[in-house]
């Protein structure tokens, strides 16, 4: 049985940042992606979200992204990006935030 995640959303206070998915369990027969916070190093990352394909991990990066932007504008400026691996540990995407608008 895997664990499969509902909606990605993100949590951030000072001391930890984080990109959780609401648990659900069963047999999924899509693929998972993993969500982290980076710079030059990986700062939050949780767990795998499942989703229909690339393409809805990309868009799920994007919101995350905007999502951060939008209520901690001190992350701008600071070489941060969500980046997107899929199960196997290859990168999908990486969105820059700042480059957002």
């Amino acid at each position: 049985m895997r664990e499969r995640s509902g909606p990605v959303r993100v949590v951030f206070n000072p001391q930890q940042i984080r990109i959780v998915g609401g648990p659900r369990m069963g047999h999924g027969t899509m693929p998972f992606y993993h969500f982290d916070l980076t710079n030059s190093e990986t700062i939050a990352g949780e767990r795998y979200v499942e989703l229909p394909g690339d393409g809805e991990a990309m868009d799920s990066a994007d919101v995350i992204a905007r999502q951060l932007v939008s209520d901690h504008p001190e992350l701008r400026n600071q070489s941060y990006a969500v980046l997107v691996t899929n199960e196997e540990g290859d990168e999908v995407c990486r969105v820059p935030l700042d480059v957002l608008h």
